[in-house]
């Protein structure tokens, strides 16, 4: 059974930071190698490969799935409820948005 009460918080927010760091390896790694389109964040401007602070779909969809299974392991490890995944998707995307 999943671990309910304060440590339950502590999980949670140690598999929301593998999922951000593993998003931001992932997203980086495969965009600079195989983005199309990189464009930055900040004023949406189409910038080269490899621009700090710049994002492709490639490497934001590499990121993501990358989040997926880290937040989906956690739960069949039994560190997070299934209630929990997508919190910690949605937290490292957002993590890495505003990180970018």
């Amino acid at each position: 059974s999943h671990m309910s009460g304060p440590g339950q918080f502590g999980q949670l927010g140690y598999t929301s930071a593998v999922a951000t760091k593993t998003f931001d390896t992932l997203s980086s790694e495969i965009g600079k190698a195989y983005g199309k389109t990189t464009i930055r964040v900040t004023n949406f401007e189409v910038v080269p490969r490899g621009t700090e602070g710049a994002v492709s779909l490639e490497g934001t969809l590499a990121g993501l799935a990358g989040a997926v299974f880290i937040s989906v392991f956690a739960w069949y490890a039994f560190l997070i409820p299934y209630l929990d995944i997508p919190v910690c998707i949605v937290a490292a995307f957002l993590a890495n948005w505003v990180e970018g």
